[in-house]
């Protein structure tokens, strides 16, 4: 789902990092870190544990590369969605292992993020599930066009061209989108 020059180059990324080519390492874990990042920190509501999962991607994404293991490289950016899948999978379910291991009598320090406190934490997962309550809410088409618009980075006119919509129909449904989120979000909060 990504324009054609994106998945040349990521043909070609991935070749390079498999032949050892460290250049090709490093633009392909740039291409990709800023919208990972994002999307994990949306995802889990926590910008440190964000930082740290994003690494585990990335490293995972490297190490399938240099060993051959993406199949298709022409479907790169699906690939990194699901190792970002597995990845926050994974986060929450060892912060529900730590929450049941924890003694509300004697909370341990280190279980808690040391930029928040407990009562924070708690409010971020439930301002978590709002982002996701909201994001469920929209209609497909609309979550699409979000998807490649800030997860795939297309332009409006490519979206237009895959959703076979007018670019200034994509552009207002985004916007729309946008809106409805925040107008959501500004309600509940």
């Amino acid at each position: 789902m990504e324009p054609e020059d994106s998945i040349q180059e990521n043909v070609d990324l991935v070749r390079r990092v498999a032949a050892g080519d460290k250049e090709a390492e490093e633009r392909l874990c740039q291409k990709y870190r800023e919208r990972v990042l994002v999307l994990v920190r949306i995802k889990t509501g926590y910008h440190k544990a964000a930082e740290d999962i994003c690494q585990e991607i990335l490293i995972a994404l490297l190490e399938a590369a240099r060993k051959g293991n993406i199949k298709e490289p022409q479907k790169l950016s699906s690939f990194v969605n699901g190792i970002f899948s597995h990845k926050v999978h994974d986060w929450f379910e060892e912060r529900q292992t730590q929450k049941a291991e924890v003694n509300p009598d004697k909370v341990e320090p280190e279980l808690l993020d040391p930029e928040q406190g407990a009562l924070d934490q708690i409010i971020t997962d439930e301002e978590q599930a709002k982002i996701d309550q909201v994001l469920d809410n929209l209609k497909e088409r609309e979550r699409k066009i979000l998807q490649l618009r800030y997860f795939y980075e297309w332009s409006h006119e490519e979206i237009s061209k895959k959703l076979n919509l007018q670019p200034e129909a994509v552009r207002q449904a985004a916007a729309r989108a946008i809106k409805k989120i925040r107008r959501k979000l500004a309600k509940d909060w």
